[in-house]
């Protein structure tokens, strides 16, 4: 997995011919400034040049890897030089620093996550969700390393979560600050808040004596708040309201770039949305919208934790939710970005073993979606290469007999058509549309026409995800109430 890392990362530095260098200077900038200037001034900084829109934690980790580099790359000294623009040196320091944050959290914590698993299952099982090829080329391709890290804190806090079925205090303490620490780390990780909040309150809310439920309340309220002060107390309490209007750019608009999102495939001609409403309306529509998309997962967390029957599988039923909830986020919500993909993505690959065709599937329209981002990063053999890779990675896992456990209850022939059919469909046009982008060339007055259709296609397959993963956690939610399905064990 650090090699498929490594192998994406040796490419050309992120939209380096765009006036502000990429997401790599970013990055880089991030950390010349977390090295060269106080806490107090990294949200007021020359904002017109990467001014740092993450939450305090992503700075906080740009400076502990900065204090590596005296001995990662000892003569490269523009590296952390904040009058540098444009960096030039050798990529290879700070993409090796980044490679090494990520994976040295993401495999203890997927391991982790996974130690209910039979060791037969457990490692193949981490080896196939580590081999999905989007994760490394959003982080080391095209440069975000703060996509990783929140991944793996959530994972972490979600171990915590559904190790037990009647977690005990101290247990979920310590998810509500593992998952506090992700979403301080990066803001997308609240597309899973939902999830957690639920069923966290449903925990609290459990025990029959009144004294019970407020010292369980207390064992989470206290924790997060104690988390979210500590990470902003460097930060003068006047920036407070600046920092969250950085982290929270509303005023950028319903999306960015060609996203597969219910906003932007009804932004195409002939019913161009941004030209008919005005932005606010927008906001309050993606709002509603998005409340009531995740509403599902949101009842079925609390479903979940409201019965501490042993019977009950806990760990898929939550992957099931974190998944609905985050896709959710992405096809409705406000200002969404092409690679936030990445947060439905990863708990759905965890659930491989019960339904691998569509798994595959959705990491294939994943992928495919952000190919005119991958465009503009020079990354798009890379793509392709990581497209192939991932076939022979299914192929290998349909062979294997950790990755074929009992099938659940299915739906009609309309569940079986989201589950296969559609995304396939769907999966297949993306790729007729970027080799017809190759062979055919886009009209001159659409010069963005391939990108469009790739995202439309890309939103049809994910619009059928949504609808078969909400029919996903109805089911749960059903299963939690009555005593779960006797038949449904571990993840």
């Amino acid at each position: 997995m650090l090699l498929l890392a490594s192998s994406f990362s040796g490419s050309s530095l992120s939209a380096y011919s765009s006036p502000n260098k990429g997401d790599y200077e970013a990055h880089r900038k991030w950390l010349s400034l977390t090295a060269s200037l106080p806490a107090a001034r990294w949200y007021t900084h020359e904002l017109e040049y990467w001014g740092c829109d993450y939450p305090p934690l992503c700075l906080f980790l740009h400076r502990a890897l900065s204090l590596l580099v005296p001995f990662v790359a000892p003569k490269d000294t523009d590296l952390l030089d904040l009058n540098v623009r444009g960096y030039e040196g050798k990529v290879e320091n700070l993409r090796a620093l980044h490679i090494a944050a990520e994976y040295s959290l993401a495999l203890p914590s997927l391991l982790l996550l996974l130690s209910s698993e039979p060791r037969a299952a457990r490692y193949p099982l981490a080896a196939f969700v580590l081999a999905a090829p989007l994760l490394p080329l959003v982080d080391h391709g095209h440069f975000q390393i703060s996509n990783g890290v929140p991944l793996s804190l959530t994972f972490l806090a979600l171990h915590f979560l559904s190790s037990s079925p009647d977690p005990p205090p101290r247990a979920m303490s310590l998810s509500a600050v593992l998952f506090t620490c992700s979403l301080l780390t990066k803001q997308m990780s609240l597309y899973f808040a939902p999830v957690f909040f639920c069923y966290m309150l449903s925990w609290s809310l459990r025990p029959p004596a009144p004294s019970l439920k407020l010292s369980r309340f207390l064992h989470l309220a206290l924790p997060v708040l104690a988390t979210a002060l500590l990470s902003f107390l460097p930060f003068p309490p006047p920036q407070w309201p600046h920092i969250l209007s950085r982290i929270f750019p509303f005023q950028r608009g319903l999306f960015e770039s060609k996203v597969s999102s219910l906003w932007c495939a009804l932004d195409t001609y002939p019913l161009d949305v941004r030209r008919r409403l005005p932005a606010d309306e927008l906001q309050k529509l993606s709002l509603l919208a998005t409340v009531a998309a995740v509403l599902p997962a949101c009842g079925a967390a609390y479903r979940l934790a409201s019965n501490p029957s042993p019977k009950v599988p806990r760990l898929a039923p939550l992957l099931r939710c974190l998944h609905q909830s985050a896709l959710s986020f992405y096809l409705f919500s406000f200002h969404v970005h092409e690679k936030t993909i990445l947060f439905p993505l990863l708990p759905l690959l965890l659930l491989a073993p019960h339904d691998l065709p569509h798994v595959a599937l959705f990491t294939a329209a994943a992928l495919l979606s952000c190919w005119f981002l991958f465009v503009l990063d020079g990354l798009e053999t890379e793509m392709f290469a990581g497209l192939i890779m991932w076939v022979g990675a299914c192929c290998l896992a349909a062979g294997d007999g950790a990755f074929h456990k009992a099938p659940r209850k299915r739906g009609g022939p309309l569940y079986e058509l989201l589950r296969v059919p559609v995304p396939a469909l769907a999966v297949a046009a993306m790729l007729a549309l970027v080799a017809a982008s190759k062979v055919l060339g886009a009209p001159e007055r659409l010069p963005d026409l391939y990108p469009v259709l790739v995202s439309v296609a890309g939103f049809v397959a994910f619009a059928a995800a949504w609808l078969k993963a909400t029919a996903d956690v109805l089911q749960d939610a059903r299963g939690a109430g009555g005593g779960g399905d006797k038949k449904s064990k571990g993840t």
